[in-house]
């Protein structure tokens, strides 16, 4: 992203991996393994497509999509939804997954894209917080 001049239209999304501690904590570093590996290819299965994926933390990912703004990116976390679904059915990981995300479009006014990605992990943390009392 550097070596970009123009972010008008990229979208960045922010995702943050729920229950990954108590995983951890209570069946070992194994399983939480397993539950990073399966809800990174939910995530680059769902977006990989679009943009660039990267994993930017312990249990963070987030991806950077040129011209993001053209695309329906509510129906692409809907799917995300339904893959986590469906991964938790299988009773793979002994704790249920969970995919917190949230998403920033650059605007004409943007000019550094760290501010645009906070504002991404602002709405990522207001899912979390709506995932937790649901």
């Amino acid at each position: 992203m550097k070596n970009e001049k123009d972010f008008e239209g990229y979208v960045i999304v922010t995702f943050d991996l729920n229950n990954l501690k108590q995983c951890n904590d209570q069946y070992g570093h194994r399983a939480g393994d397993e539950y990073i590996i399966n809800a990174a290819h939910i995530i680059e299965d769902n977006f990989e497509r679009y943009g660039k994926c990267y994993r930017i933390g312990g249990d963070e990912f987030c991806c950077i999509i040129p011209k993001g703004r053209y695309f329906k990116i509510e129906r692409v976390m809907h799917k995300i939804d339904q893959d986590v679904e469906i991964l938790n059915h299988k009773n793979i990981i002994p704790v249920p997954v969970g995919i917190a995300y949230g998403y920033a479009v650059f605007t004409a006014d943007d000019t550094d894209p760290e501010k645009v990605r906070e504002r991404a992990d602002e709405d990522m943390y207001r899912n979390k917080k709506a995932m937790k009392q649901s």
